[in-house]
């Protein structure tokens, strides 16, 4: 993948510009040291022979320096406490040699043949041995690698600049888009008092604000992880490339974003269920949705099972060929959830007659995502209790649940279900959102901030945290963005068409319990098996979204349980026999409310959506309005028609695309359009 404008090494390079020069000389003095040292030493040694070289003198001048030479190699021995042994002695054996050499020439004086071989011999030799320890440490420092000293020495300078004490930084690795250095704190700091200052510390360095991500070492808690890239980089929406890995495994990595850094987003999916949050236009759907799905589909042994009974077809539509079942409607999400229950079993049983505790690649069984979009929606349908027990045992079932939608809280996720989920967050209204949608490592880390991505404008659609277990620690805190389909919709069809159903079919357990015996044909949707059980009995009949009652009896089409009383044979024909209840009297039933003329019921439900929206609330669902229809005398059909036919077109509400229901878009009891709908 290219480089998409100057990288975080760059932006650093840039920074610190004007110190270039001088660092580089500052290098190039600290190996040459050993060698000036060297001739400053002769020189030592051959003016202290001039000055005190004299039979009457040199005898105490060789006393001195003796003295000198311990006190200087005893220092050595303190300074160097806790070091390793070997570069205590490098540094005691250079002392010593050196004032004994000293001793010696002023003495001798430098004539002697043995005392300047000793000089030029051990000279070189002790200044290459200086030479090769620094080569080491800056090898063990990171200083060889690109931009290596740059990066540790901004970000230990600008750390100190606002109170964060460090005693080392070392460079552990880079490349051209980042660089990551490991931070070892004095005085018991933590990773997490420098997270508390991540926005300072790239203030005091000059970099753009994201561009530091702080993370602790799993290993000692006095150091941290801070990696450095440029954000700027998930500026640009990239095109959504093909799929990583056509006709693998879904227990490969799918591949659907770039991190911060440059990188591609590694996720293993497979073991562990996943919640999508964020709110409309964060990208979710068309960011989130198409990329796992566009690269799930493409894997041969992953079967997926889809609903979504808000937007139904809007954005999972496209993707009907390659999808082994798709529900739209509140029956057919029901029916999922009992036939995702009763696989479950058969599933572990066959795990069970295999030896395997859990799923493996080739076992035989197909991988089992089972995709829900908007779920407050669909949790409102199903049996929850049911729906928990399937998150429990559907990963060692050999299967994965994505849950989509906009705020997790208590009212829409239920709690023991939220904390089984590994946390994809994208853009929120507020930090409070955020905390549901978030890990609790992610949550903990003040540079994670999704709400800073509010407004959804085009230069962060898409932009997420991703904490999976097969993501690295250093990249759980890292920003990221999925690729752009720019609501391509025919490309999608076209990639689920070549990654069919037909070409991609079930395992006979899954095929089974799921689909009715055998994979749909490609494009089929809401198709669903022959029902087998009770499970429906004591369902109420239900309206859709139009008024309309759902066709058929939900009682005959569903219940298969014994007949309890197999003696009573009476006919829907036969008569009644009415004797016996004489003592018996009957209260006459409540007659139905009066209804109420058009101009009247029209004025009522124009009046309770005027209330909403002078109270704050425009979004509504159809069925939020049953008192009103109730009150008019009406049925739910008259409010949806009146809703659909005259208030839509009309520009006083609008489809909510995102969440289903409406948007009010202006005040109804103000618009004088809306007072010529309700005649006098």
């Amino acid at each position: 993948m290219g480089k998409r404008g100057k990288t975080s090494l760059e932006k650093v390079e840039e920074i610190t510009v004007e110190r270039l020069a001088a660092r580089a000389v500052s290098k190039v003095a600290g190996y040459a040291t050993p060698w000036i040292t060297g001739l400053m030493i002769s020189g030592m040694g051959a003016g202290a022979h001039v000055l005190w070289g004299d039979a009457g003198a040199a005898p105490w001048a060789a006393m001195a320096e003796t003295i000198g030479t311990v006190g200087l190699a005893a220092a050595a021995v303190a300074y160097s406490s806790g070091r390793a042994a070997i570069v205590r002695w490098h540094m005691i054996g250079t002392l010593t040699a050196s004032g004994t050499w000293v001793t010696v020439t002023t003495i001798a004086g430098m004539s002697p043949k043995p005392v300047w071989s000793l000089w030029v011999g051990g000279g070189v030799l002790l200044a290459l041995s200086w030479n090769l320890r620094q080569a080491v440490m800056a090898h063990s420092n990171g200083e060889d690698m690109p931009g290596g000293d740059r990066i540790s020495e901004l970000i230990k300078s600008a750390a100190r600049a606002v109170g964060v004490e460090t005693k080392a930084v070392r460079l552990v690795e880079a490349t051209d888009r980042q660089a990551t250095v490991k931070a070892t704190f004095e005085g018991g700091g933590t990773a997490a008092d420098m997270q508390k200052k991540a926005a300072e510390i790239e203030s005091a360095a000059k970099l753009p604000p994201g561009s530091i991500n702080i993370t602790p070492d799993e290993d000692r808690a006095d150091q941290a992880l801070v990696t450095t890239s440029d954000p700027r980089v998930l500026h640009t929406a990239l095109p959504w490339p093909g799929p990583s890995r056509p006709g693998g495994s879904i227990a490969e990595p799918l591949c659907i974003g770039i991190w911060q850094d440059g990188e591609d987003v590694q996720h293993v999916i497979v073991g562990h269920h996943v919640q999508f949050m964020g709110k409309t236009g964060s990208g979710k759907s068309e960011g989130g949705a198409w990329n796992y799905l566009a690269e799930i589909v493409s894997r041969m042994d992953a079967v997926v099972i889809a609903a979504d009974i808000t937007k139904r077809d809007q954005f999972l539509g496209p993707l009907r060929p390659a999808l082994h079942r798709f529900d739209t409607t509140k029956t057919g999400v029901r029916s999922q959830v009992a036939d995702m229950h009763r696989a479950m079993g058969e599933r572990m049983d066959y795990l069970t007659e295999k030896g395997l505790t859990k799923w493996q690649p080739g076992c035989g069984l197909s991988y089992l995502v089972w995709w829900l979009e908007e779920f407050p929606d669909i949790g409102d349908t199903i049996d929850m209790q049911r729906f928990l027990s399937i998150v429990k045992a559907l990963r060692s079932g050999g299967g994965t649940i994505v849950m989509s939608l906009q705020r997790s809280d208590w009212t829409q996720m239920p709690t023991i279900a939220r904390g089984q989920l590994a946390k994809m967050c994208f853009a929120v209204d507020s930090d409070d959102d955020a905390e549901f949608g978030l890990s609790s490592r992610q949550d903990k880390n003040p540079s994670v901030q999704p709400d800073q991505w509010a407004t959804c404008g085009p230069d962060t659609v898409g932009m997420a945290y991703l904490d999976a277990p097969s993501i690295p620690i250093e990249r759980v805190s890292m920003a990221l963005r999925t690729w752009n389909w720019n609501s391509d919709t025919d490309a999608l069809r076209a990639h689920a068409e070549t990654f069919s159903t037909v070409a991609r079919p079930a395992d006979p357990v899954t095929a089974r319990c799921l689909l009715g015996g055998a994979a749909p044909a490609a494009g089929g949707a809401d198709e669903r098996p022959e029902l087998d059980d009770d499970r429906y009995a004591n369902e109420d009949q239900e309206e859709d979204e139009l008024g309309g009652e759902l066709d058929g009896d939900p009682i005959a089409q569903h219940v298969r349980s014994a007949d309890p009383n197999p003696e009573n044979t009476a006919g829907p024909d036969d008569a009644i026999d009415e004797t016996g209840y004489d003592g018996w009297t009957f209260e006459e039933p409540e007659r139905p409310v009066h209804k109420m003329p058009t101009a009247e019921a029209r004025a009522l439900l124009i009046g309770q959506l005027s209330q909403w929206y002078a109270a704050g609330r425009t979004h509504f669902r159809a069925g939020d309005l049953r008192p009103v229809w109730e009150t008019a005398g009406r049925k739910r059909a008259w409010s949806g028609r009146f809703l659909r036919e005259e208030l839509l077109p009309a520009g006083i509400i609008a489809e909510d695309d995102e969440r289903g229901g409406y948007v009010i878009t202006r005040d109804p009891d103000a618009d004088a359009e809306v007072r010529a709908l309700v005649p006098a």
